[in-house]
């Protein structure tokens, strides 16, 4: 750079402020006159310090200045180290132009978080949603998140609604169901059977079925697996649910979680030194589909059962002699 423009640039910043002597306007006039690449800098230098008085306006993060300071230094130790010409305007200039990048990145970040963070993941829906309700009107986008959640509510209040299984056959359960998505398709790992508090109880372990291995079942292998496999609902499309329905007069199918991988334990005491069975009361296999009914024998009405779904533990009670599907009504 030559070092009249060098001279200029250092200029700038007086100029602007009006505090330039007469004899530098003069020159600095003169110079403009005739070098196009300073006028473009003055220009560039102009729309920075605007920038600035914008930024000034705003309430930036408590370190912003700290960390524009910091680019200052590094500019200006860099153009020592390397025995440059001392640039004051450049540096200020440069350290705006980076002020500016990083107040263009806060004001983004800003509005996404005033769209995701205030919106707690680990609260309610219908809190969400409230909140929500107080930030749509300074942020637009937030109605579209709002719409959403309401459309989950609605889901999970269709899922958690309490249902009955009613039927009209004595040896159909009359059962309910409250406690969403607990997987029904199961298969026995063992059982095994001892005292606690001096009372004989009775454990069976459960865990789902591998993805794909009740589809790769035919008839034969359904009846000779039965005694180590244990199967619940399997069902695929409503033609199958309804056909079901009407077999066994059941009104509604709770869904299944076929993806789980949840580990199931449950436990209860036995009315007997004998442990408890389980018995196949029928099974029916369509194209990919199986149903099967089946019971827990040695279990009355009021037992109380103990489910325990990852790591935490619930409290159940049979409130009918139990049949497929076993379902248990959580204790409140």
């Amino acid at each position: 750079m030559k070092k009249e423009c060098i001279k200029a640039q250092n200029l700038f910043s007086l100029f602007i402020d009006n505090k330039i002597n007469d004899t530098d306007l003069i020159w600095l006039n003169n110079h403009l006159d005739s070098c196009p690449e300073c006028v473009k800098e003055l220009n560039k230098t102009k729309k920075v310090l605007n920038t600035l008085k914008v930024l000034k306006q705003e309430n930036l993060p408590f370190d912003f200045y700290f960390k524009l300071n910091k680019v200052l230094d590094k500019i200006e130790e860099k153009g020592k180290n390397n025995m440059f010409v001392f640039n004051k305007q450049f540096i200020f200039r440069a350290g705006l132009v980076f002020a500016t990048v990083i107040f263009g990145s806060f004001l983004t970040l800003k509005i996404v978080l005033d769209n995701k963070k205030v919106i707690s993941p680990d609260l309610s829906v219908e809190k969400q949603i409230s909140q929500l309700q107080d930030i749509k009107k300074e942020h637009p986008i937030s109605v579209e998140r709002e719409n959403k959640l309401i459309a989950t509510q609605k889901q999970q209040d269709i899922t958690i609604e309490q249902k009955t299984f009613a039927s009209s056959v004595p040896s159909m359960a009359e059962i309910e169901y409250n406690q969403p998505r607990v997987p029904f398709n199961l298969i026995s790992t063992g059982n095994s059977s001892g005292y606690e508090n001096n009372k004989m109880v009775n454990r069976i372990y459960m865990q789902p079925i591998p993805g794909k291995s009740y589809y790769e079942l035919n008839q034969k292998q359904i009846k000779n697996d039965f005694d180590a496999r244990i199967f619940g609902f399997v069902i695929d499309n409503d033609e199958t649910k309804e056909k079901l329905c009407a077999k066994y007069n059941i009104s509604e199918i709770p869904q299944i979680d076929f993806n789980s991988e949840m580990l199931i334990l449950i436990t209860g005491e036995a009315i007997s030194s004998n442990n408890y069975s389980v018995e196949i009361i029928n099974a029916i296999k369509e194209i990919n589909k199986i149903v099967v009914l089946y019971k827990i024998n040695n279990f009355n009405n009021g037992d109380l059962v103990n489910m325990q779904i990852n790591t935490r533990y619930y409290d159940f009670k049979i409130i009918s002699k139990t049949q497929l599907p076993i379902v248990f009504k959580r204790i409140e």
